[in-house]
């Protein structure tokens, strides 16, 4: 009874998130943040602006004074920048790239007596930096070198001459030069420590400060139904048992807030008792049965998607499992049945039935958050989940599978 009532009531759930899912992804699709664009004129209009991915910020900004009417799509060309209020900035700029000049936003990282900028295309990352009104860029390309006619690729490290010949009155910066990578970070904190050592006036502005990468705790506690089954057969034993857990969810700002990337620890105990009809070994069909009691301690490797929204944002994931089996008792039986009398033997010999300790998952989910203004959150989430054994040699519990519903509620907050 129990396992129709849990069955109905996810099957429920899964309905109301793929109703949000959809609602927001027609009537909803556009996240406005608040905002303003700054014309070619030095004018400064506020509103709302849809914050999209690095790839599409540079293309356009979609941009609307009042947050429900139709947006006005602004190219690089019609206005001089645009900003989210404390968060992204992004100038209008021409650059040359592939020796073609073109019209871009530049999203402005550093502002002080140098500027350094981003630009971001579907495949290839550019920095570019600004000094005494010209712009130059900074690139790290590979290129091809032939050592003895053995072909390798190695990269130019051009940034790093430029960079040196940019900052040369600044020898204690040019020193630190060659321990700078190519990456965000590197070249912002390089930038920033130009200025500081070469101007006394006034601070430089760091724009990214406030789109840096978050990190965040979650706990969770739920309940799980279960379905245990073994290869060739068509028999599952169901259980329904707790869960629970604390995730680290990280949300790489710099990329697209609304992915993130969660990792953390679960907790789980199992037990069944089941009869297993299948034909696995040579001989016809046998049957197992199969008794087992055993502690998971799972590792989720997971990559979320949060559709757009206010307070309410659905959801959907994507998870690689690693399951550590702890505690495992379990006992494999041969069962023989003759008419109606049945009566069984313990498995030994060619038919070892040793367990693997590590199984793997994988799991595809769906759930709503409740986000608060202080940025903790409220989550609801159901889970469908598939585990194996890692490795298959031939043993009884090698063809071990189960299938389940995991339906978790939690809660998160800040942590960095």
């Amino acid at each position: 009874m129990r396992n129709i009532i849990f069955h109905r009531y996810t099957f429920i759930f899964s309905v109301l998130i793929a109703v949000f899912a959809v609602n927001y992804s027609v009537k909803a699709q556009r996240d406005y943040k608040e905002g303003y664009i700054i014309t070619p004129e030095g004018d400064t209009v506020f509103g709302y602006i849809d914050l999209q991915s690095n790839v599409y910020n540079s293309l356009e900004c979609v941009f609307t004074t009042i947050r429900d009417e139709q947006p006005k799509i602004f190219h690089p060309f019609e206005i001089a920048a645009y900003r989210i209020t404390g968060g992204k900035y992004y100038v209008s700029k021409e650059i040359l790239l592939n020796e073609t000049e073109r019209k871009v936003f530049l999203e402005f990282l550093v502002d002080g007596i140098i500027d350094l900028y981003y630009y971001k295309t579907f495949n290839k990352e550019y920095y570019f930096i600004e000094k005494d009104g010209r712009l130059h860029e900074l690139s790290n390309e590979e290129r091809e070198v032939y050592v003895n006619e053995i072909r390798y690729l190695k990269n130019s490290n051009q940034y790093k001459g430029m960079l040196t010949y940019l900052f040369k009155d600044s020898p204690e910066v040019s020193s630190d030069i060659n321990n700078t990578k190519f990456n965000y970070k590197g070249l912002i904190n390089i930038t920033r420590e130009y200025h500081e050592n070469v101007c006394q006036d006034y601070d430089c502005i760091d724009f990214t400060h406030s789109t840096r990468m978050v990190i965040m705790m979650e706990t969770s506690v739920g309940i799980m139904n279960s379905w245990y089954g073994y290869l060739t057969s068509d028999i599952y034993v169901q259980q329904l048992h707790p869960v629970v857990g604390v995730d680290i969810r990280i949300k790489p700002a710099k990329v697209h807030y609304l992915w993130n990337y969660i990792t953390g620890i679960r907790f789980s105990r199992n037990n069944y008792l089941g009869d297993y009809p299948n034909e696995v070994f040579q001989g016809g069909e046998k049957i197992f049965r199969i008794d087992m009691d055993y502690s998971v301690v799972e590792i989720p490797l997971i990559a979320e998607y949060s559709f757009p929204g206010k307070s309410l944002r659905p959801f959907i994931s994507f998870e690689y499992l690693n399951c550590f089996l702890l505690n495992v008792e379990y006992d494999v039986r041969r069962v023989y049945s003759y008419a109606t009398d049945r009566f069984s033997e313990s498995v030994s010999g060619s038919l070892n039935s040793d367990v693997r300790k590590y199984e793997f998952g994988l799991s595809a989910g769906t759930g709503l958050r409740y986000c608060r203004k202080n940025g903790s959150y409220f989550h609801l989430k159901i889970n469908y989940i598939y585990q194996d054994p890692i490795a298959n040699f031939k043993h009884i519990m090698d063809y071990r599978h189960s299938h389940a519903l995991r339906l978790t509620a939690g809660f998160g907050f800040n942590i960095k």
